[in-house]
């Protein structure tokens, strides 16, 4: 058994549904994985389809659609924080002087 094939069974065994949710502590420590291992564990396996469900209180398999709609939500307000994150970054990227490298302008 591969490493998402026991973090799948792991979710659908112990954490199934948002009232068993843990966190990614826990997870890294169950399954002996790290904190990037186990995000990219979980967007790759979420963009195959699979029913991870997040939240505050951490991982979980979803049961239902409610639960799914938590977890759409939870993405929604991290790619909003994302956002804020990138126009800040544009905002300060005004500031930088041009230069040219390799014949090309840049800021």
């Amino acid at each position: 058994m591969n490493r998402e094939e026991k973090l799948l069974a792991y979710l659908k065994e112990v954490c199934l549904g948002l009232s068993l949710a843990v966190s990614g502590r826990e997870l890294e420590q169950a399954l002996k994985i790290r904190d990037s291992d186990l995000r990219k564990m979980v967007n790759r396996m979420r963009k195959n389809g699979e029913l991870i469900g997040s939240c505050q209180e951490g991982y979980f398999y979803i049961e239902t659609f409610g639960e799914a709609q938590i977890t759409l939500r939870h993405l929604e307000q991290m790619i909003r924080g994302l956002e804020a994150t990138k126009q800040g970054l544009l905002r300060g990227m005004n500031d930088l002087p041009l230069k040219k490298t390799g014949g090309e302008s840049h800021r």
